[in-house]
């Protein structure tokens, strides 16, 4: 997934994937809710819905942690890049203890858990929506973000 991703972050914006990401993880959430619901555990068709949800959701992870960190990057004033990153690598280790916490309360209520992801990446892709627009676009040439140009006229 990682290099196929590599090509596509070269076709499409950043903003995009990451709307896309969310996509996918919103529908295999609510695929996996409506299977915990209505489908008998143990059939067929829950093997299925459950596969499903799995897939895509593992198929949604890299095109919402590479883009969500690379949009961080973009949008954040050079000055400032080491108290984001700091920031925002603290987010995502509090995210990774309290996730299976959460998760492993959760274990007798499935539903619940898939429920409350559905809503927070319905909220996501609400909040990517209403600020699509007003990312930076990311510079044509990628040297020029890491090498300053130097001003020729003093020679």
């Amino acid at each position: 997934m990682y290099v196929l991703l590599n090509y596509v972050t070269k076709k499409f914006l950043d903003q995009t994937i990451l709307l896309f990401g969310f996509i996918i993880l919103s529908t295999a959430c609510l695929i996996g809710t409506m299977a915990l619901l209505f489908c008998k555990p143990g059939s067929e068709i829950y093997l299925s819905f459950f596969l499903l949800f799995v897939i895509m959701d593992v198929f949604s992870a890299p095109l919402i942690v590479v883009t969500s960190t690379s949009l961080f990057i973009q949008e954040t004033k050079d000055g400032e890049q080491g108290v984001g990153q700091g920031i925002q690598r603290a987010v995502v280790s509090i995210a990774a203890i309290l996730g299976p916490l959460y998760a492993g309360a959760l274990l007798r209520t499935l539903w619940i858990m898939l429920l409350s992801l559905l809503i927070g990446a319905v909220i996501a892709i609400i909040l990517i929506g209403m600020v699509y627009r007003s990312f930076r676009p990311k510079t044509t040439d990628e040297s020029l973000s890491l090498i300053p140009l130097v001003n020729q006229n003093n020679s």
